[in-house]
């Protein structure tokens, strides 16, 4: 929860510099004020309900139905269709900034030229430099008084007259913001920022969101918004809770001495360069696909697959589900791996694997027929036949495999205690992941 009182943010003990490769973003933690309250967090440092630490109580967490939070409460999955991953967690559409942007228009904070002591009672913390002219500059933020009910940040700018107000943003009244600190450092342009606040709600959902952004000689513009983590109840995961998170990377991805901006996680990567001077990002799907085929994790999972298939080719199967399994840690988007490695976690005699691989693929494609057919093939191991029933329709009613579809239909006749129709013709000999996913869903 919000403390009540204003809090400025610590600043950091260095700079971050750039950040290369698919490395975690760098950053140094804040050294806590000596006053009897926390100080409000940078926004590369990961709060306590992220980590695996006590989350809020009801009374801290605050209300539902807050931007960016869907609908259901409590325990109980959200209602409505089931939302892919893209638009459950992932960039967020901007809004296009308002033509007169003066901050000094929408607070009572002191416009400037003025010193730190007369920036509301010297509540302010120095930090990075954030426009790129060589001065450090100041953050601050919280709410105004005790009873306020808006919760803000602003960064004044520091010159040689003083400190100048150039940011102020307003967050959803139970979020915590977190505070711009530089991610991108490059020679002779203004360094790339990251911002944004955090929601928690009594129900038990979360949510990050982040901004990217950079000052462009008169305001801090925002470059791209995305979703860094969201938590909430669902009845779709196996383990109760649909969650997610995605980071952001700087990478020289055509190698031309450029870095571009990739985000990924959750997402498949995404890989955005820069244009006008560096002032706006425009997503590259050339660069994206050249990505996605030469990337480290991408390079490994296909080696990995290659050697499960030969071990499936030669019997081995527990060890072809172990490397299955390998491989689509390495690259959890690509949805034809992770079926290939939830059908050898089943034919291994591990369909709880199996269940946890095709609950993610689902929520990354609701509405692939292929994934309903492999989960009724999980759900025939697992003996739980409603489940099973319920997977072969959707296989039945939207897989474009005609073998597929017919398998599903017959399945289901055998579940409802009907007599098996004549024959169909036969069709080609199946690969080795089809005779998996026959043998689940049992074949005519």
């Amino acid at each position: 929860m919000l403390l009540a009182r204003l809090v400025g943010r610590i600043a950091l003990g260095a700079v971050l510099g750039m950040c290369s490769g698919a490395a975690s973003p760098c950053w140094v933690s804040a050294s806590p004020r000596s006053v009897p309250y926390p100080p409000l967090r940078n926004a590369q440092q990961k709060p306590t309900w992220l980590g695996g630490g006590t989350a809020p109580s009801a009374a801290e967490a605050g209300s539902p139905g807050s931007a960016g939070s869907a609908g259901g409460s409590g325990a109980v999955a959200s209602s409505g269709p089931l939302l892919p991953d893209a638009k459950w967690c992932g960039i967020e559409t901007l809004s296009p900034p308002p033509d007169s942007a003066t901050p000094c228009k929408l607070t009572t904070l002191p416009c400037g030229p003025v010193g730190a002591e007369r920036i509301h009672n010297n509540s302010g913390e120095e930090t990075d430099d954030l426009d790129g002219d060589g001065q450090r500059d100041l953050v601050i933020g919280g709410r105004m008084t005790v009873s306020a009910k808006e919760v803000f940040a602003a960064i004044y700018r520091g010159t040689e007259s003083g400190y100048v107000l150039s940011d102020y943003r307003v967050v959803p009244a139970r979020a915590e913001p977190t505070f711009a600190s530089a991610l991108l450092v490059e020679s002779g342009k203004a360094p790339v920022l990251r911002d944004g606040h955090d929601l928690v709600e009594s129900s038990g959902k979360s949510q990050s969101s982040a901004r990217l952004r950079r000052y462009d000689g008169q305001r801090f513009r925002t470059l791209m918004s995305f979703c860094a983590h969201r938590s909430e109840p669902s009845t779709w995961a196996p383990t109760g809770v649909r969650q997610g998170q995605n980071r952001v990377d700087f990478i020289d991805v055509d190698k031309d001495g450029g870095k571009e901006v990739v985000i990924q996680g959750l997402l498949a990567p995404l890989v955005f360069r820069f244009s006008e001077n560096g002032l706006m990002l425009i997503e590259d799907r050339q660069l994206t696909q050249k990505f996605r085929e030469t990337s480290h994790e991408i390079v490994r999972a296909r080696s990995l697959r290659a050697e499960a298939e030969r071990l499936i080719d030669s019997g081995e199967v527990r060890r072809a589900a172990e490397l299955y399994q390998r491989a689509f840690l390495s690259a959890p988007y690509d949805i034809d791996l992770g079926l290939a490695a939830a059908e050898a976690q089943v034919r291994s005699g591990q369909p709880d694997r199996a269940l946890e691989m095709v609950s993610r693929l689902r929520f990354q494609d609701p509405e692939r027929g292929s994934i309903a057919c492999t989960m009724a093939a999980v759900q025939r191991a697992l003996k739980n036949p409603s489940a099973e029933q319920a997977s072969l329709r959707l296989c039945a009613d939207r897989d474009s495999d005609e073998a597929r579809r017919r398998q599903a239909q017959s399945r289901l006749r055998e579940l409802s205690g009907q007599s098996s129709a004549a024959t169909p013709p036969p069709v080609a000999a199946p690969s080795n992941a089809q005779t998996i996913l026959e043998e689940g869903l049992g074949a005519p």
